[in-house]
């Protein structure tokens, strides 16, 4: 049963770590929208419009990244799912 507990500790540690990320990104979505409504608010050629528009910028860049990182974890979780399953439908009780 060590090896079920590992396996389903590894597969927990993947879940966890795809929610924190979907999480981060929702996070940003938000801040986003906070951005470009007080964006609205600026002249363009501002200095806070400027660093706004860098910050997007970076967020958008940190989007995609966690988009990738998303789509490791979640071919990580199947992964780690299928595992799991093979591995107590091999096991012999007896």
């Amino acid at each position: 049963l060590q090896k079920v507990v590992q396996l389903r500790t590894q597969l927990d540690q993947t879940v966890e770590r795809l929610q924190q990320n979907k999480q981060r990104i929702a996070d940003i979505a938000e801040e986003q929208q906070r951005i470009r409504h007080n964006m609205e608010q600026l002249a363009r050629n501002a200095d806070l419009y400027t660093r706004y528009v860098q910050k997007l910028d970076a967020q958008e860049t940190e989007i995609e990244q966690l988009r990738q990182e998303a789509k490791r974890l979640t071919a990580a979780e199947t992964q780690q799912r299928e595992a799991l399953q093979t591995y107590l439908l091999s096991l012999d009780l007896e």
